[in-house]
């Protein structure tokens, strides 16, 4: 089995070493590593370059683009692409050295499962902050967990077999309404399709957090998971429907947004004239979206569907510890333990 390790590189020249280190260090040697710089204004290509030079022993593919967004890199990468399972690697993240050894195991003892998706170390600055870990929050179905809940991949940590794509398409490239989640999107469309999913507990690698992540501007990102979610809700079969589950998803985003919003006021005072106002039509622009999200006519009813969607997303949310006892395999209709 070999795997193709895709890179997207865009301002990444500060990172990209020790991204780089982190795959040739891997004790499973069956791979490639596939770096695609998408219009990059830095000296990322200069440092790659050298670094391949410097490593004649690895299999390299280095591709220069116009800028296409992260998808349009990915998939670049993906076409150039000549392994079995691809193995996605921002250029700021690093894995642990056994991780392609772990991931390839879970494939060769089970061939039904189509994508794997470990733990990670969130780290900023060097220190460890939290860890990420991929869970499903329903027994039978993960795709009505990352559907209704949240989603729990993160792209680093996933890798998966690249035939499913012959089948569901490749990473959207539109940049207006899926960009920053185009990750997201792709899994929805795994999980519709019912290819199984693999969540290992164990920690194999590290996301890097800083302010350069995209991950950062979190109102764009939370906007477009939202125009992700009502895609998916409307193309739905009206019986396959659950409104309260979609009002309650979309509200408690809409929720996340209006506090950010709101957290945002402390620095209200360094406001200009038309910053504040920017501010104030924002926040308001939030609190109708979670205000109409909310289904009922009646005020009073709205304010109790808000609070109970929190709270109960909350809970739910404090539930998935029940999914790290072991190891656990998802697809649309079947789970078990492993």
């Amino acid at each position: 089995m070999k795997f193709s390790v895709i890179i997207p590189l865009y301002n990444g020249a500060d990172h990209i070493e020790r991204t780089l280190d982190s795959a040739l260090a891997q004790t499973y040697k069956d791979y490639e590593i596939v770096l695609v710089n998408d219009g990059s204004p830095d000296n990322v290509g200069e440092v790659v370059k050298k670094y391949i030079e410097a490593h004649p022993g690895t299999e390299f593919k280095y591709i220069e683009q116009a800028n296409k967004g992260l998808g349009g890199a990915r998939n670049t990468a993906i076409r150039h692409s000549s392994g079995d399972v691809i193995a996605i690697l921002d250029q700021d993240d690093i894995w642990y050295e056994d991780k392609l050894e772990k991931v390839a195991d879970i494939y060769k003892k089970d061939p039904e499962v189509g994508i794997v998706c470990h733990s990670q170390n969130v780290c900023k600055n060097g220190k460890k902050v939290r860890t990420f870990k991929p869970v499903s929050y329903y027994k039978k179905s993960f795709l009505e967990s990352v559907l209704h809940i949240e989603n729990t991949l993160s792209t680093s940590a996933t890798t998966f077999k690249k035939y499913l794509l012959n089948d569901i398409g490749y990473f959207s490239e539109d940049r207006e309404t899926k960009g920053l989640v185009e990750d997201y999107d792709l899994w929805l469309r795994m999980a519709k399709k019912g290819y199984m999913f693999y969540l290992e507990k164990k920690i194999l690698g590290e996301y890097s957090q800083h302010e350069a992540n995209n991950s950062s501007d979190l109102e764009t990102l939370t906007e477009r998971e939202i125009n992700i979610l009502k895609e998916y809700y409307n193309a739905m079969e009206s019986e396959k429907r659950d409104l309260f589950k979609e009002s309650r998803r979309l509200t408690v985003l809409c929720l996340k947004l209006l506090w950010e919003s709101v957290k945002s006021f402390k620095s209200v005072k360094s406001f200009k004239g038309v910053e504040y106002e920017e501010w104030k039509c924002r926040t308001k622009k939030y609190a109708h979206m979670v205000w109409n999200y909310s289904e009922f006519e009646n005020w009073m009813l709205k304010l109790f569907r808000i609070f109970s969607y929190g709270a109960s997303h909350v809970i739910i949310k404090h539930m998935k510890i029940h999914c790290f006892r072991k190891p656990i395999k998802y697809t649309e209709g079947n789970i078990k333990n492993i």
